[in-house]
């Protein structure tokens, strides 16, 4: 159980595939085969996805770097 008194860091989990070729490519580092699905449930009113850049600022970035046309 986690109290999100401040904004929370982004975790990235492969599927289980994934979690698996990187064990077997690497067991120092990724010892644990096994992928880690997470699920947040809200237990009190929480608002989420907050504090991104304005839709119109993010259409003129998206325009300017080619990579995400």
């Amino acid at each position: 159980v986690l109290s999100a008194g401040k904004a929370l860091s982004n975790q990235l989990h492969p599927d289980k595939t994934g979690t698996e070729r990187l064990h077997d490519k690497d067991p120092t580092d990724n010892k644990d085969a096994n992928h880690k699905p997470e699920m947040t449930i809200a237990l009190t009113p929480f608002e989420a996805m907050c504090g991104f850049r304005p839709i119109e600022e993010i259409e003129i970035l998206i325009k300017k770097h080619h990579e995400f046309a």
